[in-house]
């Protein structure tokens, strides 16, 4: 598969709904980001591309997919979108120290009345392969298995995003496609994106790599 010309990227002029054209800009982009440097509005413009929605209602890309990125007819990376992560964190300390003790925990409790990490992860662990947890956003009780909401904790799922797997000789693959010409019109359309850095703008979001 390879990254054709395809409709033209959502510049205003309309958005790209060519899933292999919209993994090979995204990949592009990350392989030139991990040499460059910062994350920048290109890569947010194609990372948008891949979430974005189809003339048919569909997504370009939708969670659990994975594909390759093309550079002159060979694979230089894999494009996925991984399931969302459960995200468990302490935001009140003294509160799940209060109920660690009161559901009989005491040995998990630090003198400063801290819950000890160990009991923590082991909470969220339980809670991260339990598919009703992740449903009802609430953690797994150690003693009786009941789903339940813990008091100083919170439980939320984080949002899929996009992420580029280089393959070994992804360097060599996109130098040789450079090399025979064939690498123009990618290069062509991700230099026409704006370059501006994402700490830039008010859309800005965490440069994840």
């Amino acid at each position: 598969m390879t990254g054709g010309a395809g409709p033209e990227r959502g510049t205003g002029q309309g958005a790209v709904t060519d899933p292999a054209q919209a993994v090979d800009e995204f990949g592009f982009v990350r392989w030139l980001t991990s040499k460059q440097g910062p994350v920048t509005r290109r890569d947010q413009m194609t990372k948008a591309a891949l979430v974005a929605t189809r003339p048919d209602g569909r997504p370009v890309m939708g969670v659990g997919d994975r594909m390759g990125a093309y550079a002159g007819g060979r694979k230089f990376g894999d494009v996925s979108i991984p399931s969302p992560r459960l995200s468990i964190t302490i935001i009140d300390p003294d509160r799940f120290a209060a109920w660690a003790l009161a559901e009989g925990f005491a040995t998990e409790v630090e003198t400063v009345q801290r819950v000890r990490p160990g009991f923590f992860n082991a909470l969220k662990k339980v809670a991260e392969t339990s598919g009703a947890a992740r449903a009802d956003l609430k953690l797994v009780h150690p003693r009786t298995g009941a789903l339940i909401e813990v008091p100083g904790v919170q439980v939320s799922v984080a949002a899929s995003t996009p992420t580029f797997t280089p393959a070994a000789d992804a360097e060599q693959v996109l130098a040789e496609a450079h090399q025979r010409g064939a690498l123009a019109a990618l290069f062509g359309r991700v230099v026409a994106m704006p370059a501006v850095p994402a700490g830039d703008d008010d859309d800005s979001e965490d440069g994840e790599r």
